[in-house]
């Protein structure tokens, strides 16, 4: 018996979690218009003292969407803009979950290569 993950777990999640969103297909379809969806926003911090005593800390933030909700999937510098907090972020990395679902680590700068 398999289960479906997308529609049991992912959907109900999306529709509780997800915040409006914008996908700009600037890098990987230029001229596609932007997209409205949802994606659900998570921005965690780590601290990590080093050997010398002083503090080193980095922000993860990453968006993750529902696969099956999407034509095209937001690639590696393509932008995708949160309405509610209003702001922009550029897609930096897609990792499939293999379970119906995409994790878009994402960046507040341009990646060096734009």
């Amino acid at each position: 018996m398999s289960i479906d993950f997308d529609s049991l777990i992912l959907a109900p999640n999306m529709s509780v979690f997800g915040r409006d969103i914008v996908v700009s297909y600037n890098k990987s379809r230029p001229s596609a218009s932007p997209v409205q969806g949802k994606g659900i926003y998570k921005s965690d911090s780590t601290e990590v003292q080093l050997s010398d005593g002083s503090w080193y800390s980095e922000q993860n933030t990453s968006i993750d969407l529902r696969v099956s909700e999407w034509d095209y999937l937001p690639a590696r510098g393509d932008r995708i803009w949160i309405q509610d907090i209003d702001v922009e972020f550029w897609v930096a990395d897609q990792c499939f979950d293999g379970q119906g679902g995409v994790h878009l680590p994402v960046r507040r700068t341009q990646p060096e290569d734009e």
